[in-house]
This record gives structure tokens, C-alpha cells and sequence, in this order.
């Protein structure tokens, strides 16, 4: 339970994993009883095991502010071993029962706020940023981060993830993918559109966002798919899969 004049902002994708019978939701605590705005708000994780009751976990990138500015949560990813989140510095924290969080292998990405996704499973963890920056590391986070050629250019990765290969999506219809996470190539994706949420499941890829709307079997031929909007001008904010779309 949050005090008075305090709420909690889930991240706006993705916003919950599942890992070791938890759903682990990560977002930010606003406080408006801080009159320094720059310090209103934190990194924030929140856990349950029956959806009714949450427990705040204390993680290592809880910090309120950067030296260039605020530090926000961007990404979590889970495999079978670990569950993994990333602010939009490439700092990094992890569990292996979604309760106790330490530090893991900073991401190092150069720019201002460079990081904007992770996914990963049980070959590893991809994270994304701006300017086509694509960082990847082992499922077990030992060793470094190893930088990638995500085939986008200076184009951002708006967002990646994993499901029968690694998928990376896009501002102008750009997806990359990668089935081993060290080498990535272009596919064909969907002219204009800003791809910024997309999911795997039932062997079937969904990808969308502004305008538009796509879909493939394997990863590698996409198609364009009806909107889920119809014809009337639309974004898609978030996409997910339990037992139909």
C-alpha cells in the first residue's frame, strides 16, 4: 500500500513478466509530496502471486536521478533461470526468484537516455536503443555485453522480442531478427509504419503501432493483417496472447 499523495505508473511496454510464479510488475513511483520535480519519482518493481497482493522489492537501480537526468525502468525479460530489467542508462538488475534483485553487467550504450528495450529467453538477452544501438549477452549475464549489428541504421529500436527467433522492430517498418543473437538481418516489414509493441505466441508474430498492423509465422516474411481498428485512424499501444489475441 502507497502512502497518501503517492501512485504508482506502470511502464507503458512491456509492464509484467512472469517468472517463478510471480507476475512482476515494474513502473515508477510518483511521490507529489517532493516539491523538486526532478525527484518525484523512482524505479519501482511490485510483485504477486494471487493478483491481489502486491509486495514492493527493493532493487539496485531504484535511483531517483542520473547524472544527465531522470533514470526510468525500459524493459524486463525473463528465461528459465532469471528475470532481468534495464533503465534507460543500461543499468541492470536481476533476480532468480523475482524477490532478491543485485546488480548485473551494465549495458553499455553511448548517447543521452540510449536504451529503450530488452527481451530475452533462454539463449540470452537482447537489449535495444537509439540510433540502431543492439547489445547482447549470455542467458546466465556472465561476462559483458557484446555489441551487435542490428541492420537499423540510425534508425531506434523501439522494441525486440524473443519467440522463435529474436525479433527487433522499428520506425519505418524496420525488423531484424537474429536466431542466435550474434548475427541480425533485415526483413521486409511494413512501409511507414512505427512498429512499437509486438508479441510471440501460438507460433504466430503480431507487430503494430502507428497506422498499421503486421504478421508473420516464422520471423522472417511479414504481411500486412487486418487492424485490430478497422479502417478508423488508430495506434496499437500494446499487443498479448492468452489462448487467442
Amino acid at each position: 500500500m502507497l502512502a497518501q499523495n503517492r501512485f504508482f505508473r506502470p511502464l507503458l511496454w512491456p509492464t509484467v513478466a512472469t517468472a517463478f510464479g510471480l507476475a512482476i510488475l515494474v513502473g515508477r513511483i510518483i511521490d507529489l509530496r517532493e516539491p523538486d520535480l526532478n525527484h518525484r519519482s523512482r524505479n519501482a518493481v511490485f510483485t504477486t502471486r494471487d493478483g491481489i497482493i502486491w509486495t514492493h522489492r527493493t532493487t539496485p537501480i531504484d535511483g531517483q536521478k542520473g547524472a544527465s537526468g531522470s533514470r526510468f525502468l525500459v524493459g524486463i525479460a525473463a528465461n528459465s533461470e532469471r528475470v532481468v530489467i534495464i533503465d534507460n542508462t543500461g543499468r541492470i538488475a536481476v533476480s532468480t526468484d523475482g524477490e532478491t534483485w543485485s546488480t548485473g553487467p551494465m549495458a553499455a550504450f553511448t548517447g543521452t537516455d540510449p536504451v529503450t528495450c530488452l527481451a530475452g529467453n533462454d539463449l540470452g538477452f537482447a537489449a535495444g536503443g537509439i540510433n540502431g544501438q543492439l547489445r547482447t549477452i549470455g542467458p546466465t549475464l556472465s561476462g559483458s555485453w557484446t555489441s551487435r549489428t542490428s541492420q537499423f541504421g540510425s534508425t531506434t529500436i523501439d522494441t525486440i522480442r524473443a519467440g522463435n527467433v529474436f525479433a527487433a522492430f522499428g520506425a519505418a517498418g524496420r525488423i531484424s531478427t537474429s536466431a542466435d543473437l550474434a548475427t541480425w538481418t533485415s526483413r521486409t516489414g511494413a512501409g511507414n509504419v512505427r512498429l512499437t509493441v509486438a508479441a510471440y505466441a501460438g507460433e504466430r508474430w503480431y507487430a503494430g503501432g502507428l497506422g498499421g498492423f503486421v504478421t508473420s509465422t516464422d520471423g522472417a516474411a511479414w504481411s500486412d493483417a487486418p487492424k485490430p481498428w478497422g479502417e478508423v485512424p488508430g495506434s496499437l499501444t500494446d499487443i498479448f496472447y492468452h489462448d487467442r489475441w
